[in-house]
């Protein structure tokens, strides 16, 4: 990446940043955590090992990231104006409308 996308995102951490959210999130809602707690708990008991498949198994768990994510995004939001009329997927973007570049997607 060039220069100009490290002084848009420089010291940042996208990882970091969604876990610490979460674990907001979590701590907000304590009955969401302690149903998240319980699907771990069953998911994973009696393992010595566990695996990355076994991840399939945290249903709840993805809703609670996914959620968060939603909530609190951890792409880098670019707000842009549209200086010339132009077409992105099929949509027609009309001069000076606002637009806002998702970057990290």
């Amino acid at each position: 990446m060039g220069s100009w996308v490290d002084m848009f995102i420089g010291g940042t951490d996208p990882s970091t940043t969604a876990m610490d959210w979460i674990m907001s999130e979590l701590m907000r809602n304590p009955r969401v955590m302690e149903m998240a707690q319980d699907e771990i708990r069953q998911a994973f008991k009696g393992k010595k090992t566990i695996e990355k498949s076994d991840a399939q198994k945290l249903k709840y768990l993805k809703l609670i990231i996914k959620e968060s994510l939603r909530i609190h995004p951890v792409t880098h939001l670019l707000p842009r104006a549209c200086r010339v009329e132009c077409e992105v997927d099929g949509y027609t973007i009309p001069m000076k409308a606002k637009v806002t570049v998702i970057y990290g997607l």
